[in-house]
């Protein structure tokens, strides 16, 4: 069987940031060098800012990496009446951007935060963003049959029966349910060691995020970017697992055709997560794209 080895950490430890916009808490972290370039870097979906943890340790002699966690999840503030649209979630990363004095960064997102990374700069900031790299992102708010599974039969009950939420995290702390239960978000779940999705399987079932995520999973599918992906000035990388059973491979298909200056990689043998997946061919295609 194939195994996937874990990317050495070899980046100084991130520092935590706090900070409040439009009157909620966010978290943020961030690493590397705070005169050099900014990066911006928007996690997804049941996910959380340290799902770039790998992806920091590649860039950050390079750029100030600055992960956010999105309103609604992990550390960040999970309000009853928050925005969580996907120009929501696009507005407030433009605002820690403005909060933190960068006017123009380069911008990463991936899944739900490729969705928001795409509207940010699409719509809201298309001369400020130096260059997009989208990973596995969402563009026409096309999900696979799996996630509007976990949407609709495992997130949105957890509403009405807060209990689920903590029955789902004691037994994801065993690692085989753990793999189970998410094998369809990974092309071999096997393969890869337990230590490397643990802690995003954990923050995915941080307390009190259940109504939030509902609500950003029906932002998700309700946001089609199509009529605005031409806008965007930045020149685009475009990353997906061939096998991606979360947000179908065609969604960056097409928009690597909407998007003017774009490039698309696709990588085999590949799921949702080419960061862990893939991770040798995912840091060269980044290092290539932004180093160069």
């Amino acid at each position: 069987m194939q195994t996937i080895t874990a990317p050495a950490t070899t980046a100084a430890p991130a520092e935590r940031h706090e900070i409040h916009i439009d009157g909620h808490r966010h978290v943020y972290i961030t690493a590397g060098d705070p005169s050099a370039p900014p990066l911006l870097m928007i996690h997804g979906w049941l996910s959380h800012k340290r799902v770039w943890r790998h992806t920091i340790d590649i860039l950050s002699d390079r750029y100030y990496c600055i992960a956010l966690d999105q309103l609604g999840l992990s550390e960040s503030a999970k309000p009853a009446d928050g925005d969580y649209s996907i120009a929501g979630q696009a507005g407030r990363a433009l605002k820690l951007m403005d909060a933190l004095g960068h006017d123009r960064f380069t911008l990463m997102g991936h899944s739900m935060g490729g969705q928001a990374a795409l509207c940010l700069a699409a719509t809201l900031a298309p001369t400020r963003v130096v260059k997009l790299v989208d990973v596995a992102g969402v563009a026409t708010g096309k999900l696979t049959p799996y996630s509007n599974y976990m949407l609709n039969w495992r997130v949105r009950p957890a509403m009405y029966m807060p209990w689920m939420w903590d029955v789902e995290r004691a037994l994801s702390r065993v690692p085989l349910y753990a793999r189970f239960e998410r094998v369809n978000g990974y092309d071999n779940i096997w393969a890869l060691p337990y230590e490397t999705i643990a802690e995003d399987i954990e923050m995915s079932l941080v307390d009190g995020a259940h109504r939030s995520m509902y609500l950003m999973g029906q932002a998700i599918t309700t946001t089609d970017l199509s009529p605005v992906l031409g806008q965007i000035q930045a020149p685009t990388l475009i990353l997906f697992g061939k096998q991606d059973e979360v947000v179908p491979a065609l969604e960056g298909v097409n928009a690597h055709k909407l998007i003017p200056n774009s490039e698309l990689v696709l990588f085999d043998h590949c799921g949702h997560h080419p960061m862990n997946e893939q991770p040798t061919q995912y840091a060269a295609a980044l290092r290539r794209f932004l180093f160069d």
